[in-house]
């Protein structure tokens, strides 16, 4: 696999100490601390850590950044679910902060930021279930160091069967590299909100349709927070599990918490939660679109860590692939696409190469040749890797998996449009995870006599994301291709160019068809419309398999698959 882990670089760390409220001698409690305070880094940090010798649930816990200067933001603790004795998470906030649980353990707040670059009036809060404030430092002071670990006592055997917690699910399955879902690490504190109202609390390790009647019965008002029994017991502890935002550090639900359970919360979490420990073990895929300058460069980490890149930068600006690739530490890409052979798309495969990055296992394109020096050093850095790829194959990452992740070959050498056009001889790939689609195409062509747009529309059917051919040019994105497509975002990589992309054309078609576009760059050509266009550098995707997001500097758009 590609993906080792992932770099970050925080500074100006504070350390400081929080005690929860606690009785009794320390190896019988648990004693939760903040241990570090970043708030003048990107990311900013905020670690806490169990110092007591008990497990500590954090459901309807809290962590607030200054209500004063910064409004009081929220970052919901119950998706750490419960730290057991000396088990540590970290909260990242800021541009730079990670996806939640890429590494396990550390989680995303927001990708803006939560903290005023180090004003010692700002503090950050914790809150139990009750709201009661735990405690509360700001960012220039020095608390006590941390407490004194535990006194040892024998650990409670693992059960020959490997479930360690009694939950039904196993240990591979609560701990393997794909229990990501939701930044958990194990499910039980879920099964343990969702599987309990019945009254007599069995459990039967399963979310029935009475369960469900019963939640909504109790804690649902269909999006009516004036209503919403907040005040009975344990409904913050629903709340929290239920009513989230949408891919940020809580995955599962839709919309900003409103203070509302609706059906769409409840139906997006029993698909994701309801029958099995399996149900549980779905991650994040990724896609990044690297501001790699007037070119194409798209990386793609599945939930698993397969590494697959479709087209990698443009020769003269090959840097910005290069450090954005070591900067996620990446150092093999397992399968790489070459979309078609111009120096904007395959430019800087011979630099990643020399920079230690590296294809593991296919370098895949349509075959032949072509006349160009950059062609020629791609082929001879793909070298033995290179295959050829045929119409309907498919490669697959995370081989396997409950749900693996499929890049379809759909097209390609023009689908039997007679041409010689290099654009037009672009390979159309179709990425796939559950019901979320991504469709790339290089810079495949819409206009006569090169229409192979029209022609590959209809065997590629709806998608969710598409990769604008060509860069926005008035000759790509024609209406028989968005018809048959039907996408509801839109990625335009481009950069300064002296074609006027992207074009006034083609982002008429795009927005006459409702789609929501973001690039990578201000490009050379039309201004964007703020309703319509977003610009914000790399422009990174994280899926599930029936919602995804779009981030970039200073956003991140929630949507949910259709």
């Amino acid at each position: 696999m590609g993906l080792t882990n992932w770099l970050f670089r925080p500074t100006c760390l504070v350390v400081f100490a929080l005690a929860s409220a606690a009785s009794g001698s320390q190896d019988q409690v648990a004693n939760v601390l903040i241990t570090q305070l970043s708030c003048d880094s990107n990311p900013e940090l905020v670690s806490i850590q169990n110092f007591g010798g008990a497990s500590q649930n954090l459901a309807g816990w809290a962590l607030r950044s200054d209500p004063v200067t910064n409004g009081g933001q929220v970052f919901d603790l119950s998706v750490v679910g419960t730290l057991d004795p000396g088990e540590q998470a970290s909260i990242y906030s800021g541009s730079n902060a990670p996806a939640t649980n890429v590494p396990a353990g550390q989680y995303r707040w927001a990708l803006n930021f939560k903290f005023r670059n180090g004003d010692e009036t700002d503090f950050a809060q914790i809150v139990d279930g009750q709201t009661t404030i735990i405690d509360q430092l700001n960012c220039g002071q020095q608390p006590p160091p941390p407490p004194p670990p535990p006194a040892t006592s024998t650990p409670t055997p693992v059960p020959p069967s490997g479930d360690s917690d009694g939950d039904g699910c196993t240990d591979a399955q609560e701990l393997g590299p794909s229990a990501v879902l939701g930044g958990l690490r194990d499910p039980k504190s879920f099964w343990d909100f969702f599987d309990t109202p019945d009254g007599n609390n069995v459990r039967d390790r399963a979310i029935t349709i009475g369960d469900i009647g019963r939640i909504v019965a109790r804690f649902g008002t269909f999006g009516d927070p004036a209503i919403d029994p907040l005040s009975l017991p344990a409904a913050l502890g629903y709340h929290t599990a239920f009513d989230r935002t949408p891919l940020g550090p809580e995955l599962w639900n839709l919309g900003p918490p409103d203070g509302a359970v609706t059906i769409q919360d409840i139906g997006l979490m029993v698909v994701q939660f309801g029958h099995s420990c399996m149900a549980v073990s779905v991650g994040l895929l990724q896609v990044h679109h690297i501001d790699v300058g007037q070119g194409d460069g798209a990386l793609i980490i599945s939930p698993g860590g397969d590494v697959a890149m479709i087209d990698n930068g443009r020769w003269t600006n090959c840097t910005k692939t290069v450090l954005y690739l070591q900067g996620l530490n990446i150092t093999s890409i397992d399968y790489h696409f070459a979309s078609h052979y111009h120096a904007d798309h395959i430019g800087c495969l011979d630099d990643l190469a020399a920079a230690g990055i590296t294809v593991g296992t296919a370098c895949y394109d349509r075959g032949g040749t072509f006349d160009s020096a950059t062609f020629d050093d791609y082929v001879a850095t793909c070298g033995p890797l290179r295959q050829t790829l045929s119409i309907g194959q498919v490669i697959t990452l995370d081989a396997g998996a409950p749900v693996p992740v499929t890049i379809t070959v759909v097209a390609l050498d023009g689908a039997g449009v007679g041409t010689s056009d290099e654009n037009a001889l672009s390979l159309v790939l179709k990425l796939s995870y559950g019901a979320f689609d991504e469709v790339l195409a290089g810079d495949l062509t819409g206009m006569s006599p090169d229409d192979v747009e029209s022609v590959v529309g209809p065997l590629i059917g709806d998608v969710e994301i598409y990769k604008v051919n060509h860069h926005g040019s008035r000759f790509s994105s024609n209406d028989n291709w968005l018809n048959e497509t039907t996408p509801e975002v839109a990625i335009i990589s481009v950069g300064s160019n002296s074609f006027g992309h992207p074009t006034e054309e083609a982002l008429a078609r795009l927005h006459s068809h409702g789609i929501q576009t973001y690039w990578t760059n201000l490009g050379s050509g039309a201004t964007p419309d703020p309703e319509s266009d977003r610009v914000g550098g790399t422009i990174v995707i994280e899926a599930a398999t029936n919602a995804f997001s779009v981030s970039g500097a200073g956003f991140t758009d929630s949507y949910v698959t259709q």
